[in-house]
């Protein structure tokens, strides 16, 4: 597990009670070592993570990075991880709900509790759901985060590297561009223009782009 942070501890439960994969160990670049151990599992630094934990038997779950730097970190450390030869793990948790007919990513895409994909829709690699609902075609890009009561209605495009808050709504058949930000409780009915950021219940772009937020 990548990262030893509060969301790290939380996909380890995940992890070791719903499904087949177990921990062994955590890793962080090696100025973040702060502890040789964590959650009850030891801890080692990322550029000794091939001779103590090989790829030819171990893969990766970047799960304890977040949506800081718009998803821009978590992308960067996949690509890292891949780099080294590591399979990048996924998970879909036992009380989601993804249609036979959708279309999963399979690279360190995690899909907690209680998310809902709707029949023909797609979810990217690298993609956090978190008790939200995709609707029908709709397509949420690479490296996005999508938190607790969201919801993207139908033939929505939701492009790489978005962040949508907490009970925001996406209007059907609205594109969100790529690097976007929708704050917590904001409802979108138009298409947005990349980097564009959202408050609460906005119905204009903020004056700031994504990639100058410090707060994400």
């Amino acid at each position: 597990m990548f990262g030893t942070s509060a969301l790290a501890r939380r996909v380890h439960v995940y992890l070791a009670t719903d499904s087949d994969h177990r921990v062994a160990a955590y890793t962080v670049d090696r100025e973040y070592l702060r502890e040789p151990r964590f959650d009850g599992l030891p801890v080692v630094a990322f550029d000794e993570l091939e001779r103590l934990y090989p790829p030819s038997h171990y893969a990766v779950c970047v799960g304890g990075l977040g949506y800081k730097g718009v998803n821009r970190p978590r992308a960067l450390t996949c690509a890292r991880c891949k780099e080294r030869g590591y399979e990048l793990i996924s998970y879909t948790s036992s009380l989601a709900r993804c249609w036979e007919s959708s279309r999963i990513g399979t690279e360190n895409t995690l899909i907690f509790d209680r998310a809902n994909v709707q029949p023909h829709a797609t979810v990217g690699d690298d993609v956090l759901l978190n008790g939200c609902n995709v609707n029908h075609d709709s397509v949420v890009g690479d490296h996005c985060w999508v938190a607790t009561g969201a919801v993207i209605a139908g033939g929505v495009t939701l492009g790489p590297f978005s962040f949508v808050g907490v009970g925001a709504t996406i209007r059907d058949g609205v594109t969100v561009a790529p690097h976007c930000v929708i704050g917590a409780g904001a409802v979108i009915k138009h298409d947005t223009n990349e980097g564009e950021v959202y408050s609460t219940r906005a119905t204009k772009p903020l004056d700031i782009k994504s990639w100058d937020l410090k707060d994400i």
